[in-house]
């Protein structure tokens, strides 16, 4: 059983050589927080849009 929030599970091979990750998250979900975590993909995509943008009209 999963507490509220969120969870965080690496998994790796015996040699320690990460292969994946698995995030969970567990709980009501507020919707203030989830417009807020929108809002923040909103900003780091057009973030990403510009750098990618200004590297393609350099070349």
């Amino acid at each position: 059983m999963l507490s509220d929030g969120v969870h965080s599970c690496i998994i790796s091979l015996e040699t320690g050589e990460k292969i994946g990750d698995l995030t969970v998250i567990a709980g009501e979900v507020l919707a203030g927080d989830l417009r807020a975590e929108i809002a923040r993909l909103r900003a780091e995509l057009d973030l990403l849009k510009t750098v990618v943008r200004r590297g393609l009209a350099r070349n």
